[in-house]
């Protein structure tokens, strides 16, 4: 058993696990908020994720059919993000021309998820910072799609109450904060004190993310649609 899993990130990825179990459990009780059902799944996939991959550091740390199988279920996570993300902001947004190149942007990183894997299989049981990091630019860019679309359709006031407005402001800090560390990160992963550095960053900013998902689930239910 590895045992420096319990630290070796700073506690920051338990404190992840904390937060993603609270944001679960008050998706739970607040469930009428029906229009964040596709929230909740990201919840739960992210839940799986971490329990995933706190076994594998812990119990398999050293069984390479494990860790391949742990970065398949990660980068085939990475398609689900995106989807869920964009299905999220597509049935907010009110112009046709908006949504289309919100979609196209999400097939644009699926299809380059297809390819790569194609072209170079083991990229599938790698960790791969450019992807994540394209990743990033094209939620970004979906999240600021769906303000840009607000700010044309939409009074601003009130605006603080929606749990839309906090749902994809917590994703686009999230992934505008991360998506230039993972292209840094392409040169440098094989140093591990920046590795466990940029993890133990992931992890707190991932933790914002959910705080957010949990201040969604706590607006009023009287404003929503």
């Amino acid at each position: 058993m590895n045992y420096s899993v319990f630290s070796s990130h700073y506690f920051t990825d338990w404190i992840l696990t904390a937060t993603t179990l609270v944001s679960l459990v008050v998706s739970l009780v607040h469930r009428v908020h029906k229009q964040l059902f596709l929230i909740q799944i990201y919840i739960v996939a992210s839940l799986f994720i971490d329990v995933l991959s706190t076994i594998t550091e812990l119990f398999f740390s050293d069984n390479e059919l494990w860790l391949d199988t742990d970065c398949i279920v990660f980068n085939l996570f990475s398609i689900l993000e995106i989807s869920i993300v964009y299905l999220f902001t597509a049935k907010l947004i009110n112009k046709k021309e908006t949504k289309l190149v919100a979609q196209i942007l999400c097939i644009v990183y699926i299809f380059s998820c297809v390819l790569i894997w194609i072209s170079f299989p083991k990229a599938i049981i790698s960790n791969t910072p450019d992807l994540f990091g394209l990743e990033g630019i094209l939620i970004s860019s979906i999240c600021l799609l769906y303000f840009l679309d607000l700010m044309h359709s939409l009074p601003m006031e009130g605006i603080m109450k929606k749990p839309d407005f906090w749902v994809i402001s917590g994703i686009l800090f999230y992934f505008s904060t991360t998506s230039p560390l993972y292209f840094v990160l392409t040169g440098l992963k094989n140093i591990p004190f920046i590795n466990i550095a940029f993890t133990s960053v992931n992890y707190c900013l991932y933790t914002v993310l959910f705080i957010t998902f949990i201040k969604a689930y706590l607006c009023p239910i009287h404003i929503q649609k």
